[in-house]
C-alpha cells in the first residue's frame, strides 16, 4: 500500500532524525580517522609544561588500522552457492573478472 503524503513526510522526518542523532559519533570517529583527536597528556604539571609543543601532535595508528583488512584481502574467485564445484556461472564471472583487469583494479 503506497504512502500518504503525511505518512511520507512523517517517515522522512522519523529519518532524517535517526542521521542526525549519529552524527556526532560519525564526525568523532572521522575525526580519529584524520588524526585531529584530543592530546591526551601524562599529568596536568606535564600538559602545563608541554601543551604548546604538542598542541597540534597526534600519533594517528587510526587510519592504518581501519584500512588494513581492505589492505590485505584479495578476490580469488566466486562462489554463488554452497557447492565446492565450480559452475559454469562462477568460471564465467572469473573470467570477466580478469578479463577487466580487475585484479590490478580491486585493491
Amino acid at each position: 500500500m503506497p504512502l500518504t503524503l503525511v505518512e511520507a513526510l512523517k517517515q522522512t522526518q522519523k529519518l532524517y532524525n535517526e542521521l542526525q542523532n549519529r552524527r556526532p559519533a560519525i564526525t568523532r570517529a572521522d575525526e580519529y580517522y584524520h588524526g585531529k583527536q584530543p592530546l591526551r597528556f601524562a599529568s596536568d604539571a606535564w600538559r602545563e609544561y608541554h601543551a604548546a609543543r604538542y598542541e597540534r601532535f597526534a600519533d594517528n595508528w587510526c587510519a592504518p588500522v581501519a584500512n588494513s583488512p581492505q589492505e590485505r584481502l584479495r578476490v580469488d574467485g566466486f562462489q554463488l552457492d554452497d557447492d565446492p564445484a565450480v559452475s559454469d556461472a562462477e568460471q564465467e564471472l572469473w573470467d570477466a573478472w580478469l578479463l577487466n583487469d580487475m585484479e590490478s583494479q580491486s585493491s
